[in-house]
C-alpha cells in the first residue's frame, strides 16, 4: 500500500514539477527555468501517468 502511494505521489510530482518550476523562475531574477521541449514534456507526462496508474492497480491488486 505504501508503494502505491509514494508511486502516486512520484507521479503528480513528475506531472507539475515542470509547471511549479516555470512559475517560480517568474518570480526569481537569477533563476531562469527553461521550459522543456515538447517531447521530453511528453515522456514526462506519460511517465506520470504510469506511475499513477501503477500505484493504483498496486493498491487495488494487493494482498
Amino acid at each position: 500500500m505504501l508503494l502505491g502511494i509514494l508511486l502516486i505521489l512520484f507521479g503528480f510530482f513528475m506531472i507539475f514539477l515542470p509547471k511549479i518550476l516555470s512559475k517560480a523562475s517568474e518570480k526569481m531574477e537569477h533563476y531562469k527555468f527553461e521550459e522543456p521541449s515538447m517531447s521530453k514534456a511528453i515522456v514526462t507526462y506519460v511517465g506520470g501517468v504510469i506511475c499513477i496508474v501503477v500505484g493504483i492497480l498496486n493498491i487495488i491488486f494487493q494482498k
